[in-house]
């Protein structure tokens, strides 16, 4: 049977070799063993190369190929394959290239599907507290991690059991699942099962929350987010920002330089499990592209539209105030800084509507300072007759701070644990 790989890291060299191994004819690797990001791997976590082992066997490897590219078609239909295997590479396949092999392409991916689908399944594995985790051998579809199911392993998760372990324990759990599924491979017995959509969770592309701890996670969320990071030589987690000053302290945040974007209507179709298709996709680059390399004030909150995380994390946007409360609702939770699921830092605002509505937040602000553990900050978007001069003025005849946006930001940025060994 004739096959093919695209893949990278120490699990497509044990796949390389188990199919030499069952007697597959393996035409050729796509490899990325030439991308910067892959030097850690081979040469300070010690993964062999897919590169080196095709040369060592006289097998054809190409590098920096995209798989969806005019010349990757060109190639893998001139194999007359029978079959692809990947892992570990980060492009959505479209439909062209899926139908190539006769019988498909075929993916290892480090979660028991449909759980954890997308970015990064075993570090968030760990961050939800899950029980187990796993590796699906499933045939690719053109979304994320949605193809039927050929066969799947479950992974314990221990109580001790970091970023690195779990990694280990999950892709040697895959090698032995997929020498197992060769055979049924081979004959062409294999039975594929279809995912059940409403029990997948998906998780954008991106650092999870960014890297960094949250003061108001319990120590137990803590401990699970802080092993999820705990990978050496990678950089491991960061801490939540320190005081501003001396001791916790109330800060107004006035800014009106941001870019302000109306989200295309109705926000509701950006709310699902994936990163959206071609078309939605086309739409939020062009309302969103004013946000590149800057902050960006949104008329929605964006809690859960992973289509908009995603095309603003592609823009390099750093942070977005799109959470925006009425003065009255600022008692509520979820009001102070804090980060999406793929790292963007949202800042919660409040919609000043007259000089009621100052005076009842500069009350709260005085109400707040007693007692506080960490930095309180109220951020305020001006949208009625009171201007941004006069907001200032007031604020600062009441004794408080005041902070742009951009600086809140700087002040969530901060450095990394080290946690190499």
């Amino acid at each position: 049977m004739k096959a093919f790989i695209i893949g990278s890291k120490n699990l497509s060299v044990w796949m390389l070799q188990s199919l030499i191994d069952r007697g597959f004819e393996v035409l050729g690797a796509y490899t990325r063993d030439d991308e910067p990001g892959m030097k850690i791997w081979h040469n300070q976590l010690g993964h062999a190369s897919l590169k080196d082992e095709c040369a060592k066997r006289s097998i054809p490897f190409y590098e920096g190929m995209k798989v969806n590219s005019d010349e990757s078609m060109r190639l893998l239909k001139s194999l007359e394959l029978d079959i692809i295997f990947s892992c570990f590479w980060g492009e959505i396949i479209k439909q062209e290239i899926l139908d190539i092999p006769r019988l498909g392409i075929y993916n290892l991916h480090t979660a028991y599907l449909p759980m954890n689908r997308g970015s990064r399944p075993i570090p968030w594995a760990l961050i939800r507290g899950d029980s187990f985790t796993g590796l699906t051998i499933h045939k690719m579809y053109p979304g994320v991690d949605n193809g039927p199911i050929v066969s799947q392993v479950k992974v314990y998760i221990g109580p001790e059991d970091d970023a690195a372990t779990l990694y280990e324990k999950v892709c040697r759990a895959g090698l032995e699942l997929f020498r197992q599924t060769l055979p049924s491979f081979l004959d062409e017995s294999f039975v594929l099962k279809e995912q059940l959509e409403a029990d997948s969770t998906y998780q954008p592309r991106g650092e999870p929350f960014g890297g960094q701890v949250n003061n108001v996670w319990n120590s137990k969320q803590k401990n699970r987010f802080q092993r999820a990071f705990t990978f050496p030589p990678f950089r491991g987690y960061r801490l939540p920002p320190s005081n501003i000053g001396d001791t916790p302290n109330v800060y107004f945040i006035i800014d009106s330089q941001l870019p302000k974007v109306l989200l295309p209507k109705p926000a509701g179709k950006f709310k699902f499990n994936g990163i959206g298709n071609k078309q939605i996709r086309s739409e939020l680059r062009s309302a969103l592209s004013v946000a590149k390399n800057t902050g960006i004030e949104l008329d929605n909150h964006v809690g859960g539209m992973y289509t908009v995380h995603d095309i603003l994390r592609m823009l390099n946007c750093p942070f977005c105030v799109s959470d925006i409360k009425l003065a009255n609702d600022f008692s509520k939770p979820n009001t102070q800084p804090y980060r999406y699921e793929n790292g963007l830092l949202e800042i919660p605002a409040v919609k000043l509507i007259n000089q009621l509505d100052l005076k009842a937040l500069l009350l709260h602000a005085k109400s707040k300072i007693e007692g506080l553990k960490y930095d309180y900050f109220i951020p305020i978007l001006c949208d009625g007759p009171l201007t941004i001069e006069e907001i200032s003025e007031e604020v600062s005849s009441s004794n408080f701070s005041q902070l742009t946006f951009t600086q809140v930001y700087s002040h969530y940025d901060t450095e990394y644990e080290s946690i190499s060994s």
